[in-house]
């Protein structure tokens, strides 16, 4: 950087470029003595420090160098040291100081082993410098000075990284000359000689290399050397080939960034002073640049655009030739600068829109109620005198109320509240069929209950009737909490009334009718059943069951281990519930959205194959032998294709299509009932229906934003399941005690999806299904 006299004002200058700048910390190593301290060493400029000969190197730009007037950016804080100068400083700065570790020292390594020589610091901020020692006085942080032409002056002549004329050495043989080295120990030890020598040893460490040449440019990114992206271009960062050139001297071994170079027009200006320029990292892959002003349909807006490679010293490559140029070999030979580069939007399939008061009070302008409110607006209002009326009324005032509104977040829930009568009557004017829905299942309920007139239908209104007459206008017997038991009671023979003299006598006279006369009588009630039982040698009645069976040793194990055919007795065969998958193997699909179409869908995502995977349960409450299967049905779908977007400027260059990924996902989840029936129990003919709703989304792997919603919809299919279970008995049997599935169905269907009218995007989806159903 340029000389500069210290002086209190030159801290606020550093402070703002150090705000600036990244922070870097570089590694610290322990020292051996107990009462050393760990320091921490960030150098103001340049931007980082990189590892060379497996030691932290800081790489500045000497003004010695050929190159400098061309690859010097002087704008970002990087300025040529004159390292021979000695008003020219090195600022660094420096933490880790305690209450006992108060004093630094900056040591240069000699030429043998152990030897140190201190540093003068020229500059102290935060601390009292006197020669080479900084006092920190309590401060955790302080700042210093070097001044470059005392680093090797004295006896340091002839240091490590020093001529033997007192100079710092302007490295002319390559990277693998000499480098100085900086040890800087923060330690207790107020005198310098008084710093053991293993602590010098074990400080952080920190080379200095002027660097006298910039880098070269070998190759830059071949072809166009850009992609357009929406507002921004895409560059390829790893498609230069830089090298460091050691002919005029060492260069630095790292590359930090790429810079793009660019001005509006045809052409950059002849100084190349008042370009835009726009950083990203090096080696980083394609990455996105800008911004840049996109071009339309017809409208071409041009860019000229140069790229530099900038090294760890702050030094340009450019591709292009500069306009006043000491570099012999500028570029790589391609038509560096680029003309006529261009941004472009990328479209997809969906698109925003807005609807004043609605859209403020959503935020969002596909929102599925703005939408509702919107189709109310083009389809039923728009055809009515009165209608017209208000939709101009609206237009006038509607953005001033949307714009209060929007300053007034506060009344947002109000307004949506608001806008809820208004969306039913608004849905229901769109959709007046669903008026009819309640006769409709008041029909259906009937038309069931007189079918089934002879059992349901009699039985229920008897039990109702019964429960009427038996309500609360029935009397209970007096003096009993339980009539109907005491009306039994009644209806038993009275023998005798209990007395003291017999307690029982209702048992007595039971006993009496077997032939039990006394309770001297040894024989018991279980030896009068037994005496009733014919007399077959059986000792029991388990001994006389197994003699009625037919003579036979084996068992039902037995049997199966000798692959003798056994009837599957899986309980009671009827199932209530059953789940399963599907697969579309074939559909058509049409999506549109009206004036939310950026793109037409086949114009972005064509009419290719794409997953449609569906999940089903059923449960059917009303089954049985006379309806067969007849329940409710629900599922959950996904189905998702992926292409790239469409370039809106079209450039014969690049052909229409977009290196940014678009995904469109829907979503549907349907419900419905199901109705089932048998053909010569093999095969299962099966109808289902119901409404739906559609979620989607639809998003790109850039910076643009995505678009997501939800429509309602219908549904319907008609198929047949295949059952399978005669294919494996035992297979089936096994899967029937480990899972509980009593029966497995293939099924193949046709299927239907339908959005109505007023949603987001039109949804139509019909085509063939393949899958399997599993019965509980």
């Amino acid at each position: 950087m340029r000389s500069k006299s210290p002086k209190p004002s030159w801290l606020n200058r550093v402070s703002t470029r150090v705000l600036g700048l990244t922070v870097l910390g570089l590694a610290t190593l322990g020292t051996s003595s107990a009462l050393a301290a760990t320091a921490t060493v960030t150098p103001f400029t340049p931007y980082t420090t990189v590892q060379y000969q497996g030691i932290n190197t800081v790489f500045y730009p000497s003004s010695t160098s050929a190159d400098t007037a061309f690859y010097l950016d002087v704008r970002n804080g990087f300025n040529p040291i004159d390292f021979t100068s000695g008003s020219a400083q090195l600022y660094f700065t420096i933490t880790g100081f305690d209450t006992t570790n108060r004093y630094l020292y900056v040591f240069i390594e000699g030429t043998t082993t152990g030897a140190y020589t201190t540093v003068p610091l020229a500059y102290c901020a935060g601390a009292n410098c006197s020669g080479d020692q900084a006092d920190s006085t309590g401060n955790s942080q302080i700042n210093i000075g070097i001044a470059p032409s005392a680093l090797c002056a004295g006896a340091n002549a002839g240091a490590k990284g020093c001529t033997t004329g007192g100079v710092v050495n302007q490295v002319t043989s390559g990277l693998l000359s000499s480098i100085l080295r900086l040890h800087f120990v923060i330690s207790s030890y107020n005198v310098s000689t008084s710093v053991p020598v293993a602590d010098k040893d074990a400080a952080t460490s920190l080379q200095v290399f002027p660097e006298t040449s910039g880098p070269r440019v070998a190759g830059c990114p071949g072809g166009y050397g850009f992609f357009p992206g929406d507002g921004n271009i895409l560059v390829d960062t790893s498609g230069f080939t830089v090298n460091p050139d050691t002919t005029q001297g060492g260069s630095s071994p790292a590359f930090i960034n790429v810079f793009v170079a660019y001005q509006q027009g045809a052409s950059l200006p002849a100084d190349y002073t008042t370009l835009n320029l726009v950083s990203t990292p090096y080696g980083a892959g394609q990455v996105e640049v800008g911004p840049f002003e996109n071009s339309t349909d017809g409208n071409l807006i041009p860019y000229a655009v140069d790229y530099a490679v900038q090294d760890s010293a702050g030094l340009f490559a450019f591709c292009g030739q500069p306009p006043t140029d000491s570099n012999p070999t500028p570029g790589n030979g391609l038509a560096y600068p680029l003309t006529n580069v261009f941004a472009t939007d990328i479209q997809g399939f969906l698109r925003e829109s807005n609807c004043f008061v609605a859209t403020a009070s959503y935020r969002d302008g596909r929102a599925p109620g703005v939408m509702l409110l919107r189709h109310f607006r083009d389809e039923v209002l728009s055809e009515y005198r009165l209608g017209r009326d208000f939709i101009g009324w609206y237009y006038a005032n509607g953005p001033i109320a949307a714009d209060w509104l929007l300053r007034h977040p506060i009344f947002r829930s109000v307004a949506l509240l608001a806008l809820l009568p208004l969306q039913g009557f608004a849905w229901i004017t769109l959709h007046p069929g669903i008026l009819f829905v309640p006769f409709i299942g008041l029909a259906i309920l009937l038309g069931y209950a007189l079918r089934r007139r002879t059992r349901g239908a009699p039985l229920f209104l008897v039990l109702f009737l019964l429960g009427v007459l038996a309500g609360p206008g029935t009397a209970k017997a007096a003096g009993s909490n339980q009539p109907y038991i005491d009306s039994l009671i009644s209806e038993l023979p009275k023998e005798t009334e209990p007395s003291a003299a017999n307690p029982s006598p209702y048992i007595d006279s039971l006993k009496r009718k077997m032939g039990k006369q006394s309770d001297d009588d040894a024989t018991g009630y279980t030896d009068e059943i037994k005496k009733g039982l014919p007399s077959d040698g059986s000792k029991n009645y388990t001994d006389r069951a197994k003699r009625a069976l037919p003579p036979d040793n084996r068992s039902a194990i037995e049997d199966f281990r000798k692959g003798r055919q056994l009837k599957a007795n899986k309980g009671s065969l009827d199932t209530r519930s059953a789940f399963g998958f599907d697969i579309m193997a074939s559909a058509t699909r049409t999506y549109a959205s009206g004036p939310n179409t950026d793109v037409a869908y086949e114009s972005v995502y064509g009419n290719k194959w794409v997953p449609d995977f569906t999940l089903h349960y059923e449960w059917r409450p009303f089954t049985s032998e006379f309806i067969k299967k007849f329940g409710l049905y629900a599922s959950v779908g996904a189905s998702f294709t992926t292409a790239n977007g469409v370039l809106n400027y079209q450039d014969s260059r690049f052909g229409s299509e977009s290196r940014t990924k678009f995904r469109f996902i829907v979503l549907p989840v349907q419900a419905g009932l199901i109705y089932r029936f048998s053909v010569f129990d093999f095969m299962w003919p099966y109808f289902a229906g119901g409404p739906a709703m559609i979620g989607f989304t639809e998003n790109r792997d850039d910076k643009g934003d995505g678009h997501h919603g939800y429509d309602l919809g219908y549904w319907f299919m008609g198929g047949v399941a295949f059952g399978l279970d005669w294919m494996s008995a035992k297979s089936s049997w096994d899967q029937y005690e480990s899972t509980g599935v009593k029966h497995t169905y293939f099924t193949i269907d046709y299927s239907y999806l339908e959005s109505v009218a007023g949603g987001i995007v039109e949804f139509t989806v019909d085509g063939v299904r393949a899958g399997f159903t599993f019965e509980l």
